[in-house]
């Protein structure tokens, strides 16, 4: 949720498209129209493919491991939690796992599965480019790079989180010399350069 200007705007998508109307240099929608449509085209297609696969795999693993997740919550949402007390992972837990389709282990497999084949899908994107649209970081690129920041987790992230639960850690082993694992790591460190106060080194 961004509140712009008095505006509350929730959906990932249209946050963009509100800050590129009132911040367009550099841009992130590309001018040439093939180019531009290719790169919303990508950009649907991972909020779509990747997203919510992304938040079910993480809370499923995250939900069964309860010291984990309070460490994680306590990070990400401080006042949140400290207002819900000793009850607040727990809540948290069930709360996320209901949200986000996360108490089931086939669906959590099924995610894990989405995971990998949005990272096939990266890669064969690239090709042998840095960015996926044009020769410039665009939309394409933010949202591919965001949704698998809670797996690769740079340290230029807002949040960074000191550890995960043990099958997700399992994952970023196996996926960790992988391209698009790789290019999620430079893609941070050339966008975001900037470490921001309470991150870590993962």
């Amino acid at each position: 949720m961004l509140d712009l200007g008095g505006e509350r705007i929730g959906d990932s998508t249209a946050i963009i498209a509100a800050l590129e109307e009132r911040h367009p240099e550099p841009p992130l929608y590309p001018r040439a129209p093939e180019q531009r449509r290719r790169a919303l085209a990508l950009e649907e297609w991972f909020d779509e493919q990747l997203g919510p696969y992304m938040r079910r795999f993480v809370f499923h693993k995250l939900g069964r491991d309860p010291e984990c997740f309070a460490e994680v919550g306590a990070k990400a949402a401080p006042r949140a939690f400290r207002l819900m007390g000793p009850f607040g992972a727990a809540y948290a837990s069930v709360l996320t796992g209901l949200r986000y389709g996360a108490r089931n282990d086939d669906a959590a497999e099924t995610a894990r599965a989405k995971i990998i084949a949005a990272l096939d899908r990266l890669e064969a994107e690239l090709g042998a480019s840095d960015y996926l649209v044009g020769e410039s970081f665009s939309v394409a690129d933010l949202t591919a790079a965001a949704l698998l920041y809670p797996l690769v987790r740079p340290p230029e992230a807002y949040v960074a989180i000191d550890r995960m639960p043990e099958p997700v850690e399992q994952l970023r082993a196996q996926l960790r010399e992988r391209r698009g694992y790789r290019w999620v790591e430079e893609t941070f460190r050339r966008h975001r350069a900037t470490k921001l106060p309470g991150s870590a080194v993962a």
